[in-house]
């Protein structure tokens, strides 16, 4: 994918009665349907709807491999699929540098027993040590997006700089007990304890040194957890939201619908559902009206599916997931919390993710250009650098 190196999928082909079908696997997503499909010859073409675009692919088979270009709006790349078994081995390209030594962990919180890794620097110790905090998602504890192991290259260049870190695969993924969609902010937040109290046990980690890294989603998790335990003695911030939560969740769905091209009614729909839901979390009441307009508006949905996309989907009720996640506007938990914080945006689309600016309401956050547009940085006890690097 343009600049994002490689994304892997899973495609499965069938021939039904109904003719050619398909599925893929991608992100995460299992089983989505596929439309279109259309095997002329050596020539294959098929579609997935997307909430960003209608995404076409357009290939042909040579020497058993098919290869092709794929579209979504005005974006385009190429793509390869390999028969299961047969596929070239990428591993290398996307390994970090074993620049530390690593430990495989477990650690418990309630009864979920979460499975994680511990990377140690070079020496005895104690070192300082942080917490690395996933984004929303199932994410493994690498933080794997296609090619890219964010958390597992920052994991080796904070070991490599004397700090050690856990980082752990969320509920429902790998070795991890649970069940990703129906963990809550407060779930995470309580894992998020647990994996520090298990550093704090160990005799190679500095207790007095330990803080959070939250990335995305895990940057509303890292105040949160700073503001109920004495145990984290920092936080910094990774592209994390800024502002609250109904409003960011506004923002989204318009700028996802807009970019979708979606008709102007039809957005109009689904932000009145949007909002039924919203106002139902805020104050508590509306429940009933909100899941009322959420069963037609799925099927509404339905009815517009082809019989070949009408497949059964899990759905979950919007209550215990959702109801966390539109939480106090992250710059107000940042007031409340004694710990020095850094912020910094990572490089994404400012027409896309409006909230990094608003970290600065924060009265405790200062904006610097040695962080960048949209970072900020406060370190009232200097634990930290002006590039939020830990000073030992």
């Amino acid at each position: 994918m343009p600049g994002l190196g490689t994304l892997p999928v899973a495609i499965d082909l069938h021939v039904g009665d109904d003719g050619l079908g398909g599925t893929i696997d991608v992100q995460g997503n299992v089983g989505l349907p596929l439309s279109a499909l259309v095997l002329d010859g050596t020539r294959l073409r098929f579609e997935l709807q997307s909430p960003l675009g209608l995404i076409k692919w357009d290939g042909e088979l040579r020497d058993g491999v098919i290869e092709g270009e794929f579209a979504q709006l005005d974006n385009r790349g190429a793509f390869t699929l390999h028969r299961p078994g047969a596929e070239p081995d990428v591993a290398a390209e996307s390994d970090p540098v074993d620049g530390h030594r690593s430990e495989e962990v477990t650690f418990a919180n309630g009864a979920f027993v979460l499975a994680g890794e511990v990377a140690l620097p070079d020496g005895d110790g104690p070192h300082p040590a942080v917490v690395l905090i996933n984004g929303s998602g199932d994410q493994d504890r690498d933080s794997t997006i296609g090619q890219f192991r964010l958390f597992a290259d920052l994991a080796d260049q904070l070991a490599q700089a004397g700090i050690a870190s856990l980082r752990w695969d969320d509920r429902g993924v790998g070795a991890s007990d649970g069940y990703g969609p129906l963990t809550t902010l407060e779930d995470r937040a309580g894992d998020v304890e647990a994996a520090v109290e298990l550093l704090r046990t160990r005799p190679d980690i500095d207790a007095d040194r330990i803080g959070l890294i939250g990335h995305s989603e895990g940057g509303l998790i890292a105040p949160i957890v700073a503001n109920r335990t004495d145990s984290v003695a920092f936080v910094a911030l990774l592209a994390s939201s800024a502002v609250p939560g109904d409003e960011l969740l506004r923002m989204q769905l318009l700028r996802i619908l807009t970019v979708a091209g979606i008709p102007p009614e039809e957005v109009a729909l689904q932000q009145a559902q949007q909002e039924l839901i919203l106002q139902a979390i805020l104050t508590g009441e509306g429940w009933a009206e909100a899941e009322l307009s959420t069963r037609k508006a799925v099927r509404r949905e339905l009815e517009a599916m082809s019989d070949e996309d009408r497949q059964p989907r899990r759905v979950h009720r919007a209550g215990p997931r959702i109801r966390p996640r539109v939480p106090a506007a992250p710059h107000r938990l940042a007031d409340r919390a004694d710990q020095p914080l850094a912020s910094r945006a990572l490089p994404v689309s400012r027409d896309i993710d409006k909230s990094v600016p608003a970290l600065s309401r924060s009265s405790r956050c200062q904006a610097s250009p040695s962080i960048g547009p949209g970072g900020c940085i406060a370190s009232p006890s200097g634990a930290l650098s002006r590039r939020g690097r830990i000073i030992r």
